[in-house]
């Protein structure tokens, strides 16, 4: 029976998502065939929480560093060879040489442990060609350890080696990635270096979304493809009895929290929500932080609302429920299920490629989310709700449609400048918007604004599009509604659906670049009016989820998926189903039998 090798250093623990990646992988290889193995860190002492008939070897004593990569998370700033040296000693002062001894030698000993550990696996199971091997989350660092090992292993060469990245290149979002040439450079130098000393061998490269394949791509050292993060087929029901309805939505941040997961926010978010809807009985916040991180981290008065439990399925009437980090698997997934709503409160700049195996997973079990626009997470559910807003166009019962011609359009105060494109509507910064104003027929509780997307626009840019009554806010001043959207997967036209004010007689449409200072252009701009329907006070914005373009907009989406709680909960349970095929985890193994 061949090997399946999953090699994970930074698994030293039951609970969280690497443990559970680790689970799911290796046992979907198990149905395929394949006898799990497994290596990690020497910390990990619960044999009993996998199978007894899969390996484990626990042999690493590092876990990653990521002070040592030359990424975003990193500071590395010169490159590094397999002995932990810099590339070219020669071309830095000595001042920066001395500093430097006491991080070379932690290096070193790293890039040894990483090459001894990976060792004492093989010197058990050897090399034979059908294994496969996996290394699930490394970075630009522990490459170089991987290929020390290699080059000192000739035999290795035998198999086909996975190795996935999870982490950014780049910093900032995908249209400023083109101008950071010096970090390109340095990585292209370090990797190609590395990987020129092991030419026999057969390496392939993945990311987990598409967007960080493209910056991996950039350095031109290999071809990184997709492999999609797995995620467990989740039952829609819970293994718990539920508090008959009438009932508050349950609302949970899960997993754990870091700055770039709105640690900071989390204070703000609560005293945003606390008022209309946690101290009302409407919603429930559910919280995955440990005690002493609670205390350090929410106002004192928040930790008194708060409830402590270590059962998921307890029922309270307290605002919040704060439950630990990390959780066994069996209790976070039912944390997940018992969810009504997965809110993140993501940076969606440094999500802006990255994979939210967060988000995969609430998506996995049907749950509707609310997530930062303008990033990876969006991009999951920003189809779905074009698609429903196309059924809503579709239906042929707008009180009215306009479409907007390019003279009705100015630049921010200003007559529109005029251009090259006959067709295009230039949307600048915020200092140059393109700005126009729309007559609202009587009765009108909503407008749908429609735009095609110009092929013009640069990969990972998203357009602003603000709406508000021009009679109570200047052009600059306070919107109704903004959001931020970017172009569709297939074909058709983008879509915003946003609320009017009941008597509002004029609604004004600021379209600006929401990121960036180039221009973007949109082609055929509509707007359709809705009257609201029968015992409602309009269409769902959009379905599975919402993304919001502000922190501060968190409340109206809450409020949203309250009013229309049913809508989102059957749109989220019928996209789980083709989003399980997709992020199965023997499809992962499949892509990984294929690359060989």
């Amino acid at each position: 029976m061949p090997n399946f090798l999953l090699i994970d250093h930074g698994l030293a623990e039951v609970g969280g998502h690497n443990y559970q990646y680790a689970v799911d992988i290796l046992t979907a290889a198990q149905d395929c065939g394949y006898r799990p193995v497994l290596a990690l860190r020497r910390q990990f002492s619960q044999n009993a929480a996998v199978p007894p008939a899969w390996r484990v070897f626990r042999v690493f004593r590092f876990g990653p560093k990521h002070a040592f990569s030359a990424g975003v998370d990193g500071k590395s700033r010169r490159g590094i060879g397999l002995d932990g040296r810099w590339l070219d000693p020669a071309n830095v002062a000595w001042t920066a040489r001395i500093l430097d001894v006491a991080r070379r030698a932690d290096r070193r000993r790293r890039l040894q442990d990483f090459e001894s550990a990976c060792a004492a696996v093989f010197s058990e199971i050897g090399f034979h060609a059908e294994d496969i091997a996996l290394l699930s989350t490394i970075t630009d660092f522990d490459l170089l350890g991987l290929v020390r090992f290699l080059k000192a292993n000739p035999h290795s060469g035998l198999l086909d080696w996975h190795v996935q990245m999870h982490f950014d290149i780049f910093a900032g979002r995908e249209p400023d990635h083109a101008c950071q040439s010096a970090k390109r450079d340095l990585l292209r130098g370090q990797l190609s270096n590395a990987l020129a000393q092991i030419p026999a061998h057969r390496l392939h490269f993945y990311c987990t979304t598409d967007e960080l394949c493209r910056q991996y791509n950039r350095l031109e050292v290999g071809t990184f493809q997709t492999l999609p993060y797995p995620a467990r087929l989740a039952p829609h029901h819970t293994t718990a009895p539920r508090r008959a309805a009438p009932r508050p939505l349950r609302v949970a941040l899960a997993g754990g929290t870091r700055r770039e997961k709105g640690k900071r926010q989390l204070c703000q978010l609560i005293q945003s929500l606390w008022d209309e809807f946690l101290t009302r009985g409407q919603v429930q916040l559910w919280l995955q932080i440990n005690p002493e991180a609670l205390r350090r981290q929410l106002a004192k008065e928040t930790v008194a609302a708060t409830h402590v439990t270590g059962n998921v399925c307890e029922e309270t009437d307290a605002p919040i429920v704060a439950v630990k980090h990390p959780l066994p698997s069996g209790d976070y997934d039912e944390l997940i299920r018992r969810s009504d709503v997965g809110l993140f409160i993501y940076d969606s700049q440094r999500y802006q490629s990255r994979c939210s195996g967060v988000l995969v997973e609430m998506l996995s079990a049907g749950v509707p989310v609310i997530v930062p626009a303008g990033c990876w997470l969006s991009e999951q559910i920003a189809d779905a709700g074009y698609e429903h807003l196309d059924r809503l166009q579709g239906q042929g019962n707008a009180l009215q449609q306009v479409e907007v011609p390019r003279s009705q359009w100015r630049k921010g105060d200003s007559e529109w400048p005029g251009g090259t494109s006959p067709d295009a509507v230039a949307c600048g910064p915020a200092g140059e918007p393109a700005v126009t104003e729309v007559p609202v027929p009587a009765g009108a509780a909503q407008v749908l604004v429609s735009f095609g997307w110009g092929s013009e626009n640069p990969p990972g840019a998203y357009l602003r599009v603000e709406t508000s009554n021009p009679e109570h806010a200047a052009s600059d001043g306070p919107v109704s509604s903004a959001a931020i959207v970017g172009p569709r997967h297939a074909p058709g036209a983008v879509h915003v659906l946003a609320a009017l004010e009941p008597t509002q007689t004029v609604v004004r449409l600021r379209l600006q670049n929401a990121y960036h200072q180039m221009p973007l252009y949109v082609r055929e701009v509509q707007l359709a009016f809705f009257a609201a329907p029968a015992g409602q006070k309009g269409y769902p914005l959009g379905q599975v989820g919402l993304s919001v373009a502000e922190p501060s907009l968190v409340v109206a989406a809450v409020r949203e998926m309250l009013a229309h709680r049913q809508h989102y909960q059957q749109s989220a349970r019928e996209f789980s189903l083709p989003w399980n095929l997709a992020h199965a985890p023997s499809r992962s193994v499949e892509i990984l039998r294929a690359n060989r």
